[in-house]
C-alpha cells in the first residue's frame, strides 16, 4: 500500500496536461495471454528501441517475436487492432459533456475504442449469417423449434453486445448487427413456416419474433428477439473469454427446459451429455452411465461441472484398459 501511496504522487508530478511537451515521455503495457500492446509517447526511433529491447528479452527466453504480427504504429494518422478493438485517437473537433455539468468540452487526443463493424460483418458472412452482402438464413438451424432458433440468435447478438459494451461506437453494433441478425431470424423463420416474406413473419410473430410456450398455464414463457439495454450484464467462461458460443456451432438448450443436473440437481448452465450407442456405456466409470443404463437412456442432462468431470474421469479410464 505504501509503495502505491509513493508511486500515485510520482505520478502526480507528470500530469497529462504537458501531453503536448516534447519532453513528455510515458509508457504504457498491456498483455492478454500471448497478445500485447506498449502504448508509447515519444519518438519514433524511441518506439523501434523498445521493440528492440522487447524482442531481445523474449529472445532471452526461447521465443520469436512474430514480425508478421508486429506493427508500429502512430495513433495520430493511424489505428490499432488489439483483442479485437480499433484503437485511435479521437478527432480534434469532437465534444464530450462533462459529467459535473452541462458544458461542452473539447475532447481532442483523448483514445479512443471501437468495434471494428466490418470486421464483424466478415465473421457474418463466413458464419453463414449473409449472403452476397444481404442477411440470409443460417438453414443449419431450420429442424429447430421457433423457440430455439431466437434463444440461438440472441446468443449470437447477446455475445457481440457484451464484449463491446465498453466501446465508443456500441449504439453503432446494437443496430447494425442486431439489423443483420434479426433479419436472418425472419429470414429463417419465414422458410421453417413457409411464410414467404419477412413482411408475413413480422406480421405473424410481431417486431420482436417472439413465440409462448404454454407448458405451465400459471407460467408461461415467451422467446423473443433480444431488446438490448444499457445495462448489459458481461457472461465469462471460467477463462475471462466472453461468450459468443453460438457464432459457429451450437449452444446448450437444455436450460430452455427447466432441466436440472442428474447428478447435483443444479440448473446452472445445464447442458445434454449423449452417447450413440446403449452398448458405450461402462458402469465403471461411475454414477452418470450406471444412471443411463437404468433408465435405458441415451441422453442426460448434467450441469457443465459434472458433465467436464465425467469426460476427465472417463479418459482417463479409457487410458488405463488401452494400457
Amino acid at each position: 500500500m505504501q509503495l502505491v501511496k509513493s508511486l500515485s504522487k510520482e505520478a502526480s508530478k507528470y500530469p497529462s496536461s504537458k501531453f503536448n511537451d516534447s519532453s513528455f515521455k510515458k509508457l504504457s503495457y498491456v498483455r492478454y495471454a500471448d497478445d500485447w500492446i506498449i502504448g508509447v509517447k515519444g519518438s519514433h526511433e524511441e518506439t523501434l528501441e523498445i521493440l528492440g529491447k522487447v524482442k531481445s528479452h523474449l529472445e532471452s527466453m526461447g521465443l520469436t517475436l512474430s514480425e508478421k504480427k508486429t506493427k508500429v504504429t502512430n495513433l495520430n494518422l493511424s489505428s490499432a487492432l488489439f483483442l479485437g478493438v480499433l484503437i485511435k485517437r479521437a478527432s480534434q473537433h469532437s465534444f464530450t459533456r462533462a459529467s459535473h455539468n452541462s458544458i461542452l468540452k473539447r475532447n481532442s487526443k483523448k483514445l479512443r475504442f471501437e468495434a471494428p463493424i466490418p470486421r464483424i460483418i466478415e465473421k457474418l458472412k463466413n458464419a453463414d449469417f449473409m449472403r452476397e452482402g444481404r442477411p440470409s438464413p443460417k438453414f443449419v438451424w431450420l429442424p429447430l423449434e421457433h423457440r430455439q432458433i431466437i434463444h440461438l440468435y440472441n446468443s449470437v447478438f447477446r455475445g457481440f453486445i457484451n464484449y463491446y459494451s465498453f466501446a465508443h461506437n456500441h449504439h453503432r453494433v446494437v443496430s447494425r448487427i442486431g439489423m443483420i441478425l434479426k433479419q436472418s431470424c425472419a429470414k429463417l423463420l419465414a422458410a421453417k413456416f413457409s411464410l414467404g416474406t419477412m413482411s408475413k413473419v413480422f406480421k405473424k410473430f410481431g417486431p420482436q419474433l417472439s413465440t409462448t410456450i404454454v407448458k405451465d398455464p400459471k407460467k408461461p414463457k415467451t422467446f423473443s428477439f433480444l431488446k438490448p439495454s444499457h445495462k448489459i450484464t458481461l457472461i465469462f467462461l471460467t477463462n475471462n473469454t466472453p461468450i459468443v458460443k453460438a457464432l459457429y456451432g451450437s449452444v446448450s438448450l437444455a436450460s430452455l427446459d427447466d432441466l436440472t443436473c442428474s447428478i447435483c440437481e443444479s440448473d446452472y448452465r445445464v447442458e445434454m451429455h449423449h452417447i450413440r450407442h446403449m452398448k458405450d456405456l461402462n458402469s465403471d466409470l461411475g454414477p452418470i452411465d450406471k444412471l443411463m443404463i437404468r433408465k435405458n437412456r441415451k441422453q442426460i442432462p448434467l450441469c457443465r461441472e459434472c458433465h467436464m468431470d465425467y469426460h476427465h474421469r472417463s479418459k482417463t479410464v479409457n487410458s488405463r484398459i488401452s494400457k
